[in-house]
């Protein structure tokens, strides 16, 4: 749901809470950087299996990757795209913490895990802090 779209709905509000401080906690844009409670960090991953020879083979690759990834980094993880492309996938991992610095560090290491699993070739990466 979109900023605008919280805004705009009216919750029931607890008895100390003023519509307008509401509208306040949710405008991100008076936000500083001391206030800001969390920091999102995505990850796109373009990535490439040459030893996948049919979409069940890539699968297999993915899920044993996707889960050592999760498991060792405490984040989410999906493949977000060409996924009826045997040797090529994108994978999207995000990571929220209240620390950018941290969000940062936690991606970077993720990066470097598949790029030393050998089982895929990293082709391309984004990485994005919100």
């Amino acid at each position: 749901m979109l900023l605008a779209e919280l805004k705009e709905k009216r919750f029931p509000t607890p008895n100390n809470t003023s519509e307008m401080q509401i509208s306040t906690m949710l405008d991100t844009n008076s936000w500083d950087q001391e206030e800001r409670i969390l920091v999102v960090g995505i990850l796109v991953m373009e990535l490439r299996m040459s030893e996948a020879n049919s979409l069940k083979g890539k699968r297999r690759v993915l899920k044993s990757l996707l889960d050592k990834v999760k498991a060792r980094y405490n984040v989410s993880v999906a493949e977000v795209g060409k996924q009826d492309t045997w040797h090529f996938s994108t994978i999207g991992v995000s990571f929220i913490s209240n620390d950018s610095a941290h969000v940062h560090q936690t991606l970077t290491a993720v990066v470097r895990f598949v790029e030393g699993l050998g089982t895929v070739e990293l082709l391309d990466m984004r990485m994005e802090l919100l």
